[in-house]
């Protein structure tokens, strides 16, 4: 994909985003105070829901707000066509940045609260949705 169309993608996601109460677009990449957003949400987290590649996000995300709150729910997400986490075979699909056919040694995947395998059409249509 190229940086336009990552641009364009992502200006249509926040666009989406504020018509939902309370969603936040982390931005991991641009936000060194993401803890700050569970200060500023009062806490009203219901769950996560994260894609997996190596699972250092996902961990540390799991860990900071179960800390806060042992009710939250916290949701992996991989393409069915690579399900390691939920036992399959790597294999080839069309996500970028999730499923790389291994279970990463940083996850523990006994923390989260389930692992959901959707196919790769599945995701890009409800991304798609999110974003219009």
């Amino acid at each position: 994909m190229q940086k336009g169309a990552i641009r364009q993608l992502l200006k249509r996601l926040r666009r989406q985003l504020s018509k939902i109460p309370n969603a936040y677009l982390l931005q991991q990449r641009e936000n060194p105070a993401n803890p700050k957003i569970w200060k500023d949400s009062g806490g009203k987290f219901d769950a996560l829901v994260a894609g997996i590649r190596i699972g250092g996000t996902i961990t540390g995300a799991e860990k900071f707000l179960k800390e806060k709150n042992l009710e939250i729910k916290v949701y992996g997400i991989e393409s069915v066509e690579s399900a390691v986490l939920n036992g399959g075979k790597p294999g080839l699909h069309l996500i970028q940045g999730i499923g790389t056919g291994i279970i990463p040694t940083v996850l523990d995947i006994k923390m989260l609260d389930e692992v959901k395998s959707l196919k790769t059409m599945s995701l890009s249509i409800c991304f798609e949705l999110l974003c219009m």
